[in-house]
């Protein structure tokens, strides 16, 4: 599946994005989390056509309620 991330500055704007092909939303969200973690202090978002998927911030992860 092709996963969109949005890199997020102070104000919640979207700095950068990019796609990424991945195979399931946990994958997506583990993702996020490296790009955290190695290259992005800031919050990383992680969307798949318009639905939401999770957040990556100093919080911590936030996933999308099931539905």
């Amino acid at each position: 599946m092709n996963y969109r991330f949005c890199f997020l500055d102070h104000r919640d704007h979207v700095v950068r994005s990019e796609q990424c092909e991945l195979k399931d939303d946990d994958a997506a969200c583990d993702q996020a989390k490296m790009y955290f973690q190695d290259q992005f202090p800031q919050a990383i978002e992680v969307w798949i056509d318009h639905r939401f998927v999770c957040r990556v911030s100093d919080a911590g992860l936030q996933r999308a309620a099931l539905p």
